[in-house]
């Protein structure tokens, strides 16, 4: 009742703005804000109306959303003394529409999101798609977020909405609409179609507004990115405006869609167009326009050709216009040139010089738009085109090697409004190619990582050590600068630049298994010779090789020193061979560190490598290998080995890029033993290439663990039979072969363990018939079990609920003639009830009175079986009525649940009254 008053309040005092008149006049209209300073705020609500209509606002009033209301003056149009004001009269922008621009400044409290209402009787006459629109109010509304910190949403602003809201349409014929919005800050536009709202409330939550006589015409869909609206196709002239039967020969629709306006993933305003169109029956075809999407090089000037054609006009009566982000840019605009026309299609050419300054990660969109200017109804044509500003890439990146860092550098970027740089690196180098400008940053197919994020535009190097690990000698490193800026936006890649550490220490290559023992296994470990030393003249020899071994899945050190070289050993170009002995290779792998002594100092050390280590899981007919490994080089391909029975010789099955195979096809029961062989490489010259190593072999014998899938059941209840049927499917007809029966479940109330019922067999037995059930109540689910006894997990419950059945009939003569002797439930013959006499009924609690209030009988059995009889003393009632209360607990699916009967009873015969 509240906001129904305030609703008829806000009504009663916008009747009298401007005028006494209340009339049709709405046809569309808008909210946009624009941010000022602080938490003060700009808004311009636009409206069309009629222009023919009495009831001009001069004035308007609108709710903040923060509890303050304002009444805004008309604002654009010549100054003219209009309702007795002094304000705008509005501008006349086609056949009888005006534009009504009404602006309005607010300071807001402080941080929050706010939703800003404008209500205004009323829309005009006879919209199609809304029920009376004459006597409906018309109501736009804008929502934005006034917040702090990151977001920078204490200064932000709307987006700016170029394209009006009103627009023709011919019947039968496609048409398109775009709103051609355009954020000045760069934040992302998205569109998305909403209702029409009648006037509200101003004041109501949004989730209480209604549209009520509201219909989307159907076919009308929006491009959530390019906010093209098509409606394929508008339908005939509805018959009342048929012109062939007098009526006026067009259709008004009203369509409503919201502008979203984004900032790092967050919905930060929502704008609310609320358009009119025009349709007209017509023969007219629209205009067609093409341009192409495209990319830029800031620093570059664009070019784009547009051409425009239409079926039915010729090219010298089209006009081609452009409207858009770039246009309206206060620093280097983008401008549209109309060029001469062809004999079939009128031209254009927009031209842009790009600079640092447009560059921003969300695309800038531009409409085409073409106009037929046909003398029965001028239709448009679109086209939306997204155009990307980006950055050129930095150059002349340089990397450089010290010790087992590289340092990398690379010119400043040439926009200076860059927050900072992205270093990329793969190894080895990218042999394809990363298109630019139509490519931002390193794309994910190149094969680089992001290594790391530098902040400042002035920061041109970065030392990478592999987080401190240090990076691996014989491998070349490749790395890629992209800058970067404050609103995600990326440049393109630069070139690539590569480099490897100096290899002035000894270089692991093999880790193999010889031969797979608990015992006496024995793992080949080879290494390279460093090519060059730091200080030749300080590490002059004699040299000596540490080998250093650890056990099992540690990789990250060599700990244990199992042998060393005699200690003048002469370092030589071919490599070195270390055979290590009586080990256990079939449990666990060995991982190794080679370290060079020149006398007493350190020379360096390999990286640590480890032999590969195979692991088999057992499955129905298949085994799943999988091998781990730690090695500094690239292993680019596995190849697997399965033993052959017959020849005792290893075979080569197949060949792998991952550290996984699954070998199906195979016996249950049979024992299969594989191994696993490893090719790989250092991406550097002058080292073995390739680099082949083994692992031990493993055994393993495959059964059947995997569980069937679960049937699908189905429950169907019988209330009167007191039965349940169970039902479904046979999972060997879908998704397993060799199921064997079924287990089933259940558990009489909902919620309740599900405990196992019965078992079913064979798998071909697809249903269960449970009878003479004391209560059809309660939850069922069901397994399959396989032939190797695995079971799947529970199918979803299917649960059903009694019917319970409890009457009282309203009389009984208890004469002894053996007929209505006694107060029983009833069954059909007295009641009209089941042929239960009742049904699913735990117990009772029966108290019977007289018409005193003195209680003359009480049971809980469920038959009752009252004799007529004063329960205290064992004589007989007085016939007459009495009143009972009877508390029936039911059996119900979800436990006892209570169920309470009241009514009067009447005792038949001549017996006299005795109760004391």
């Amino acid at each position: 009742m509240l906001r129904f008053l305030s609703y008829l309040a806000v009504m009663l005092l916008l009747s009298v703005i401007c005028s006494t008149v209340y009339a049709s006049h709405n046809r569309a209209g808008e909210i946009t804000y624009a941010w000022l300073y602080g938490s003060t705020y700009q808004i311009t609500v636009i409206t069309y109306t009629k222009a023919d209509s009495q009831a001009d606002r001069c004035e308007l009033e609108v709710f903040w959303g923060d509890g303050d209301r304002d009444t805004l003056l008309r604002s654009n149009g010549d100054s003219n003394t209009v309702c007795g004001l002094n304000v705008g009269e509005g501008v006349i922008v086609g056949t009888n529409i005006r534009r009504n621009e009404y602006v309005g400044v607010h300071t807001y409290p402080g941080p929050g999101v706010y939703r800003i209402t404008m209500l205004d009787p009323n829309r005009n006459a006879e919209v199609t798609n809304m029920q009376d629109s004459f006597n409906t109010p018309f109501f736009i509304f804008l929502t934005f977020m006034i917040g702090t910190g990151p977001n920078g949403l204490d200064t932000n602003g709307g987006p700016m909405i170029l394209n009006p809201p009103i627009d023709e349409a011919c019947s039968d014929k496609l048409f398109i609409h775009n709103a051609g919005a355009y954020d000045i800050e760069g934040d992302s536009i998205s569109y998305v179609m909403n209702k029409c709202y009648e006037g509200q409330d101003p004041t109501a939550p949004f989730d209480l507004w209604t549209a009520l006589g509201y219909i989307t015409p159907p076919d009308v869909t929006i491009d959530p990115v390019t906010g093209d609206l098509i409606w394929d196709t508008p339908p005939p002239i509805s018959g009342v405006n048929d012109p062939t039967l007098g009526g006026r020969g067009f259709d008004e629709y009203n369509i409503c869609f919201e502008i979203l306006e984004w900032r790092n993933g967050v919905i930060v305003s929502r704008v609310q167009r609320d358009m009119q169109i025009t349709v007209w029956a017509c023969e007219n075809d629209p205009p067609v326009v093409f341009a192409p999407d495209t990319c830029v090089l800031a620093g570059s000037t664009l070019t784009i050709p547009v051409a425009a054609s239409d079926p039915n006009n010729s090219s010298a009566s089209l006009t081609l216009t452009a409207s858009g982000g770039p246009m309206v840019l206060t620093n280097s605009p983008a401008t549209f040139t109309v060029l001469p026309p062809s004999p079939t299609q009128a031209n254009g050419e927009l031209n842009w010089q790009t600079n640092c300054s447009h560059v921003r990660k969300q695309p800038y969109s531009v409409n085409f738009k073409v106009e037929d200017n046909d003398p029965e109804v001028s239709l448009v044509g679109i086209e939306t085109v997204a155009i990307t500003v980006i950055a050129p890439a930095p150059a002349n990146p340089t990397s450089s090697p010290s010790g087992n860092n590289i340092t990398v550098s690379w010119d400043k970027s040439i926009c200076t409004n860059a927050i900072g740089y992205k270093i990329y690196r793969r190894n080895g180098s990218f042999t394809g190619t990363i298109e630019c400008p139509c490519e931002t940053g390193v794309p994910g197919f190149a094969g680089y990582n992001l290594l790391a994020t530098v902040q400042g535009v002035n920061t041109l190097t970065y030392k990478d050590n592999n987080n401190g690990a240090g990076l691996i000698h014989g491998v070349d490193y490749c790395y890629r600068i992209v800058a970067s800026f404050a609103d995600g936006a990326e440049s393109c890649a630069s070139v690539e630049t590569c480099s490897q550490l100096t290899l002035d220490v000894p270089i692991i290559t093999h880790v193999s298994v010889g031969t797979t023992s608990t015992s006496s296994g024995i793992d080949t470990v080879i290494w390279a010779m460093p090519k060059l030393l730091d200080d030749s003249i300080q590490f002059t020899g004699p040299y000596r090789y540490d080998i250093y071994r650890s056990n099992g899945f540690d990789f990250s050190t060599g700990s244990t020193l199992v042998a060393s070289t005699p200690t003048d050993t002469v370092l030589q170009d071919t490599d070195t061979l270390y055979i290590d002995s009586g080990l256990d290779t079939e449990t666990g792998p060995h991982a190794y560190q080679i370290m060079l002594y020149s006398g007493s100092d350190t020379v360096g050390a390999t990286h640590i490598a480890s032999s590969i280590f195979l692991s088999i899981a057992p499955y129905d007919n298949r085994l799943d290998l999988a091998w781990q490994v730690n090695v500094p080089w690239n292993n680019a391909e596995y190849f697997i080995y399965r033993l052959n029975n017959v020849t005792l010789n290893f075979d080569l099955i197949d060949s792998t890029s991952s550290r996984f195979y699954s070998d199906s096809g195979l016996v249950n029961g049979a024992e299969y033993c594989y191994f696993v062989k490893s090719v790989g490489s250092y991406s550097v010259t002058g080292i073995v290439n390739p680099i082949i190593n083994y692992s031990q072999e493993s055994c393993e014998i495959p059964q059947d663990r995997t569980p069937p899938c679960p049937p699908t059941l189905v429950v169907t209840p019988n209330c009167l039979l007191n039965e349940n049927t169970l039902s479904w499917n046979n999972p060997n007809n879908s998704c397993a072969d060799d199921v064997k029966y079924y287990n089933v479940y259940y558990t009489p109330i909902l919620g309740g363990d599900l405990e196992l019922l019965q078992s079913v067999s064979p798998a071909v037995q697809t249903s269960l018939l449970l009878e003479n059930l004391s209560s059809i109540a309660g939850c069922y689910a069901i397994t399959a079990v396989d032939s190797a006894n695995n079971e799947s997990v529970l199918s979803d419950s299917a649960c059903v609920d009694n019917c319970p059945i409890y009457a009282l009939p309203n009389v009984f003569n208890p004469d002894g003639n053996g007929l209505n002797d006694f107060f029983v439930p009833c069954g059909c013959d007295e009641c009209g009830c089941p042929e239960d006499k009742y049904k699913f009924v735990d117990r009772i609690d029966l108290k019977i009175f007289n018409r005193w209030g003195q209680l003359v009988f009480e049971t809980t059995d469920p038959d009752i079986n009252w004799d007529g009889k004063y329960f205290r003393n064992g004589q007989d009632v007085a016939q007459g009525v009495y009143y009972y209360v009877c508390e029936v607990f039911m059996i119900r699916l979800t436990g006892i649940e209570t169920k309470t009967l009241t009514g009067f009873v009447h005792v038949l015969g001549e017996n006299p009254a005795n109760t004391n």
